[in-house]
């Protein structure tokens, strides 16, 4: 069970530190990309209603992450930038 956490704790450490943190930050791309346990990818959010300038943003996740994972997140998303 520890080894499992320590596990999760490592990638979630991982994620974070690669990973932009700031409106239009695109994170350590370099670092992300020499990773084979993780892929880089670009955030983009516009809503012209509530953002005059579109969010941009890097993400370096899991591999084991896919399309269909992170678009579920989007609600969750949306509605925080929304409120």
């Amino acid at each position: 069970m520890t080894n499992y956490f320590i596990t999760n704790a490592d990638i979630i450490k991982n994620m974070y530190h690669k990973s932009g943190k700031d409106y239009n930050d695109f994170g350590r791309y370099h670092e992300c990309d020499a990773s084979p346990d993780f892929n880089y990818l670009i955030a983009y959010v516009s809503s012209e209603k509530k953002l005059p300038i579109p969010i941009s943003l890097g993400l370096c996740v899991p591999t084991v992450c896919k399309i269909a994972d992170l678009n579920e997140l989007k609600p969750y998303i949306m509605s925080a930038i929304n409120s």
